[in-house]
């Protein structure tokens, strides 16, 4: 029961953190195009902090706070989940979670 439970919340929830927002803020700061900063979440990963500190001046400017910030995360992540035809959410979550420190790489370069 908790797997099936498991699956059926992976298509409308997924998991937000320290590198996801780290993720989605540097794909943005890499296209060019501003649109909002979710709220960065504490991080043991020192990549992910240093980022965090360096962004903190952007992350005002365009900041989404609360319950509208994972609002706005889980629409970008059906967006990009119906446009790629993607079975449910965490597919998208586990591609930024796992490529986030690659792409803030990418920013510091």
């Amino acid at each position: 029961m908790v797997k099936n439970f498991d699956v059926e919340m992976s298509k409308t929830f997924a998991i937000y953190d320290a590198r996801v927002a780290a993720a989605i803020h540097a794909l943005q700061l890499i296209s060019g195009e501003m649109i909002s900063v979710f709220p960065h979440v504490e991080s043991r990963n020192k990549t992910i902090k240093d980022f965090q500190r360096a962004q903190k001046g952007t992350a005002k400017l365009y900041a989404v706070s609360g319950a509208e910030a994972y609002k706005q995360y889980l629409e970008l992540l059906r967006s990009v989940s119906d446009k790629r035809s993607l079975p449910s959410l965490d597919i998208c979550e586990m591609c930024l979670f796992t490529y986030a420190e690659d792409l803030i790489k990418e920013v510091a370069c």
